[in-house]
């Protein structure tokens, strides 16, 4: 009762709900009781609240207070030179490394939590929600982004201002409606209503298969460990689900990593071209521009230094840069190089 008079009194002078009111007391005593090194090092000014509020986040999975503080000083370490998001994926990682379960026994608790939920909204609309396993949704995210992508490719923009094509098709949807179009017409019809890019893509719509990058551990691709398997250098998946898309796979890159850092050394191909791209999206894995985390095969790999102005076509040059502006809402990654 104590607690939630003192909520009460906060929210009515802060003009918000007593429930958030006592949440964001949750989280502070949290980060006070358990992740003293976090709370120390955001009062010096060394990391942000919200590389704190990651650290927290994702840290409670860790019960052993030895563990969890050995956590801590690694991810504030790397949160000192690290954006948010960055900070949060490394402390995913580290989490799958030091948590005492592997992700596998877990993912086979959390599987039967798979649900369909749905929200009702304002104005008519509402939120259709999903959990599932990683691979299937980002699989599922990756294909709708790619049709979409299709379909504008196709279809000219509302803003276009050349009128030599009377029949050209005028489309003013966002990438974001374009995906959400497309998820209504596959679970209402099976298939997308309606299909532009028919006479331009082979098979259309239909044709196009979701890509997922995973990497897996030698040892746990061998069946001797269940740690360390990822899609996209971002979400652990279990071991199970990364060794039947290996075995479904018609090829792999097997890459050498460091066996402290995990920096990608080699590659076990070479040619000059082919094998220098592969080796620095294995490497960086999403966009380089600090916050974007966009997976490195829809990025471009771009020179660090100019290479009009002599900068040499290497991997110590070369970074994937997301360039493309699908959207009035999306950004252009653009690499930062100082003299």
């Amino acid at each position: 009762m104590a607690l939630r008079s003192i909520a009460a009194e906060i929210g009515v002078a802060l003009r918000w709900n007593d429930r958030t009111v006592q949440r964001r007391l949750g989280e502070a005593l949290q980060l006070v009781d358990d992740f003293p090194a976090t709370l120390q090092a955001l009062s010096d000014g060394r990391i942000s609240a919200r590389h704190a509020a990651a650290i927290r986040d994702v840290g409670t999975e860790l019960v052993d207070p030895t563990v969890r503080a050995a956590f801590e000083n690694r991810v504030i370490a790397r949160a000192a030179s690290d954006t948010a998001a960055g900070t949060r994926a490394f402390a995913r990682a580290l989490v799958e490394e030091l948590h005492p379960t592997s992700v596998t026994e877990r993912f086979e608790q959390a599987e039967r939590q798979r649900r369909v939920w749905i929200d009702d909204d304002v104005d008519g609309m509402a939120r259709l929600g999903v959990i599932d396993g990683t691979a299937k949704i980002r699989a599922m995210y990756d294909r709708l982004t790619q049709q979409a992508r299709a379909i504008r490719a196709v279809a000219r923009p509302e803003t276009a201002t050349d009128d030599s094509d009377p029949d050209a098709v005028r489309d003013r949807r966002t990438i974001d409606q374009v995906r959400a179009d497309l998820l209504c017409d596959l679970v209402l019809t099976g298939a997308p209503t309606i299909d532009p890019t028919i006479d331009t893509l082979p098979g259309g719509l239909g044709a196009i298969r979701a890509q997922v990058s995973v990497v897996v551990p030698a040892l746990t691709a061998a069946g001797a460990s269940d740690r360390g398997a990822s899609i996209d250098g971002l979400s652990p998946i279990d071991a199970g689900t990364a060794r039947r898309l290996l075995a479904g796979s018609s090829a792999w890159d097997r890459l050498v990593t460091h066996p402290i850092t995990g920096s990608v050394l080699a590659v076990d191909r070479y040619r000059p071209s082919p094998a220098l791209q592969r080796f620095v999206r294995a490497r960086d894995m999403h966009c380089r521009f600090p916050g974007c985390r966009q997976p490195a095969r829809r990025c471009d790999l771009d020179h660090n230094r100019d290479h009009a102005r002599g900068g040499p076509t290497a991997r110590c040059n070369l970074a994937c840069l997301r360039l493309s502006h699908e959207s009035a809402g999306d950004r252009a990654c653009l690499m930062l190089v100082y003299a």
